[in-house]
């Protein structure tokens, strides 16, 4: 079944910006310097050069079946059951990774902002704005993440503030690579959750024009690659602003550098960056439900809206499991394996079926 709704590059730029941007912008750094030290910008720069690469083999997946998303042409290659299999993995895959964001939102909320707020309600307040966004056009997604993308330039203006600060030693990024390829590898490995987001490109580019042409991934990897640099400013600011033995402590450096500046008129901009952020997550959130809910509606052949209700019910009841940061740090890993899954094994897995069939609209 082909979609209806058809977007340009730009439209296409704003909806990965938006849905990868939420996901690891705050904890990041730290996570990349747990796991490489100063070479953590190597492992960026690593991890997106594959993230780059996956995108463009989407759109040679994708070109095969012009209009029709993940959902629709898993079953031609598949068969009924298999295809069915394939979407319901796709589905659980969305609603753990809307999960995620959901938990992490709440511990940053809950111990940076509202410390007594019950996590529960935290969750419940950004899950009414995601069901109303997911509850309408995917048109009115696409104008709701084009307008709110000026928030990404406001947090870069508020992380220039850091450089406010005179302790600033850029002898923390050298000497490179002076630990080894290994922790540069598991370093790219950490790097690949902040770009979470990116496999949304096999559902998103069914709805570009001209799907079969060169210029339809365009928009992917100009999202990717300002992503990229976004990314690398942070995590570069994060080491030369602290020493080897402070960042280790600190699971969110970019709020602890913008909490220790104040103005007359603002006193706490760690406060502003996380009511920016806020914002972030929410499109992360609206992304993977929206599009858990487009699963959920074509296997169990009910209306769209039913759909998103269901799927975000059930990610509430999920909630409740978790009771601390190791539980949730347990349902991270989890995510970042199977995001290996769906992102990379599953699509290479139809690209081979789609050639050695002969199958698709457009010709492998």
């Amino acid at each position: 079944m082909r979609v209806k709704t058809r977007i340009d590059q730009q439209d296409l730029f704003f909806l990965l910006l938006q849905t990868q941007i939420g996901a690891g912008i705050l904890s990041m750094p730290y996570s990349l310097y747990t796991a490489a030290k100063n070479d953590g910008w190597i492992s960026l720069l690593l991890a997106s050069t594959a993230i780059f690469t996956l995108l463009f083999f989407y759109w040679l997946l994708c070109r095969c079946f012009p209009h029709q998303t993940l959902y629709d042409f898993s079953g031609k290659l598949f068969g009924k059951w298999g295809g069915a299999l394939i979407n319901i993995g796709y589905i659980s895959y969305f609603i753990s990774t809307a999960l995620l964001v959901y938990l992490n939102f709440a511990d940053i909320i809950g111990r940076w902002v509202l410390l007594d707020t019950p996590r529960w309600l935290l969750i419940m307040l950004l899950m009414i704005i995601a069901v109303s966004a997911c509850s309408g056009s995917f048109s009115s997604i696409v104008s709701l993440f084009s307008f709110t993308s000026i928030f990404i330039f406001f947090l870069f203006i508020l992380s220039l503030f850091i450089f406010k600060e005179p302790e600033v030693d850029y002898r923390y990024i050298f000497p490179v690579a002076s630990h080894g390829a290994i922790p540069i590898l598991k370093g790219a490995k950490e790097a690949i959750y902040g770009f979470l987001g990116a496999e949304t490109a096999l559902f998103f580019l069914a709805f570009v024009r001209e799907p079969e042409k060169k210029g339809a991934v365009k928009g992917a990897l100009w999202a990717q690659a300002v992503i990229s640099v976004f990314y690398l400013y942070l995590f570069i600011a994060s080491i030369i602003m602290f020493s080897p033995k402070e960042i280790v402590l600190i699971p969110e450096p970019v709020l602890y550098m913008l909490k220790a500046i104040t103005f007359k008129i603002i006193e706490r901009l760690d406060l502003v960056f996380i009511t920016v952020w806020m914002t972030a997550a929410a499109t992360t959130i609206i992304s993977y439900t929206y599009l858990a809910g487009m699963g959920l509606s074509k296997l169990l052949k009910i209306k769209h809206k039913k759909a998103i209700l269901v799927s975000t019910g059930f990610i509430f009841i999920l909630t409740f499991i978790p009771q601390g940061q190791m539980e949730i740090n347990s349902i991270g890993r989890a995510v970042s394996l199977a995001g290996l899954i769906f992102s990379t094994g599953l699509p290479l897995t139809m690209y081979i079926a789609a050639a050695l069939l002969k199958k698709g609209d457009a010709g492998v």
